[in-house]
């Protein structure tokens, strides 16, 4: 066989092993960079393949991140920064975002489990109907905001913006320091007001009856929120209004867990 032949050959040979090792969302153009990954964190592929992730590293439309026992935190293209905590996984089911918020944008993600806090970027700004952020009992929307959001039965904290929940044909609209809940997916969502201070999680119930009692829904809530780092981790100006929701959602914490006896739900 001719040199040049023999060449030719090694080279095919070599562009089936790298195709077959590294598939095609390898060669995809990325739409998030991993700023942190903390334990076993990986990108799933729809065809069930999986890689690693490290810092660095981008996710593609299509894939899921899967923490594990671990940690993530991406940022989007357009700004967004997504934080993830263990146990989780959050699927980029279409993502487009071609450098300006001009209306043909789109992220639509799905938070299949777990618990999440974003501050979300410049998609959906001009035209909001382009974020969603499915999950298995309700739809999340946005009007530019900052949220921490739970699966169990699903549980939103807004931090800052306006969040829109729809489940079972309602939406209600969530303001700063108001929490979404959603008991399943045959039921609406229920806007639950910032706790007084002095919730007593461990308290009788006054009403045992009550399936979805204020306090029931509150310290359901503040569980699962608690697995959610405080602020989004950011090394530019972002950092500053992280930090103001963060000390916001602890004065809620703070409210919740606070010993007075004559508080009342």
């Amino acid at each position: 066989m001719p040199g040049d032949v023999r060449k030719h050959v090694r080279l095919a040979a070599l562009m089936v092993a790298l195709s077959a090792a590294y598939p095609l969302s390898g060669y995809a153009v990325g739409v998030a960079q991993v700023d942190f990954a903390l334990g076993d964190v990986k990108a799933l592929a729809p065809d069930g393949r999986s890689r690693p992730l490290a810092k660095g590293a981008e996710v593609v439309s299509g894939e899921t991140i899967d923490t594990g026992s671990g940690r993530a935190q991406v940022r989007f293209t357009d700004g967004a920064q997504v934080s993830l905590s263990p146990q989780t996984q959050f699927r980029i089911d279409d993502y487009r975002f071609s450098g300006k918020a001009d209306g043909s944008e789109k992220g639509f993600f799905s938070l299949v489990k777990g618990a999440m806090r974003t501050i979300t970027g410049l998609v959906g700004r001009t035209n909001r109907d382009n974020y969603k952020v499915n999950t298995t009992v309700a739809t999340i929307g946005i009007r530019g905001t900052e949220f921490s959001a739970a699966l169990g039965s699903l549980c939103l904290l807004v931090h800052r913006g306006t969040v829109l929940v729809t489940a079972a044909g309602k939406t209600v609209a969530a303001n700063p320091g108001e929490m979404v809940f959603v008991r399943d997916t045959n039921s609406r969502p229920r806007l639950v007001p910032a706790p007084e201070a002095g919730y007593q999680c461990d308290a009788p119930q006054r009403d045992s009856a009550a399936p979805e009692d204020v306090r029931t829904i509150v310290c359901t809530c503040s569980s699962l929120l608690a697995t959610i780092p405080d602020a989004i981790l950011a090394s530019d100006a972002g950092t500053r209004a992280a930090a103001a929701a963060a000390a916001a959602s602890a004065v809620i914490v703070d409210k919740i867990r606070r010993d007075d006896p004559k508080a009342s739900p």
